[in-house]
């Protein structure tokens, strides 16, 4: 059935499929007890962001792939915050927005094979999100794990720069 389909048509598919899972969501959220957290308003802002999204990459307007991969990304933080109860998080949790914006591009990249300079922002984007996501969750959030993670990346990234330098054919002159 889907196979046989046009661009327009899967998206216009996969938009009814996200609002029949979201409906779905809704009507067994009504039968758990008051308070409970697993259906709640942060699934709206996902399923806006999953509906860019797949719109995006099933039709023409592929540039609504960037912010699908935004908003999903943020309704996503929002969801595990309200499911928690940590929303002190996002004092960090909003460095994760470059990293989202990086995942839009690439898949940007992906649908259209734009100009490798949209790949080399995407990964620049990604890497500035991931290290402000750590320091201000180690530096603000006072997380132990962040400061963990950020040690062993800047170890990662000390040996690959000293092995570069001394790695194959670039022996000391002497």
């Amino acid at each position: 059935m889907i196979v046989g389909m046009d661009k327009k048509q899967r998206a216009i598919f996969a938009a009814g499929g996200i609002a029949i899972l979201l409906g779905v969501l809704v009507i067994v959220g009504s039968f758990l007890p008051p308070g409970s957290r697993v259906v709640a308003w942060p699934l709206i802002i996902v399923g806006v962001g999953a509906a860019f999204l797949l719109f995006g990459a099933g039709t023409t307007a592929v540039g609504l792939v960037i912010p699908g991969a935004i908003v999903l990304g943020i309704g996503c933080l929002l969801y595990v915050q309200n499911l928690t109860g940590w929303w002190n998080s996002w004092a960090y949790a909003w460095a994760l927005i470059p990293c989202f914006t990086g995942i839009g591009l690439l898949a940007f990249d992906r649908l259209t094979r734009a100009s490798p300079g949209v790949r080399t922002t995407a990964y620049i984007l990604l890497a500035v999100g991931a290290v402000l996501f750590l320091v201000f969750a180690a530096g603000v959030g006072g997380q132990t794990w962040a400061w963990i993670v950020l040690g062993a990346g800047l170890v990662a990234a000390g040996a690959l720069v000293v092995v570069r330098a001394v790695g194959p054919g670039k022996a000391p002159r002497g």
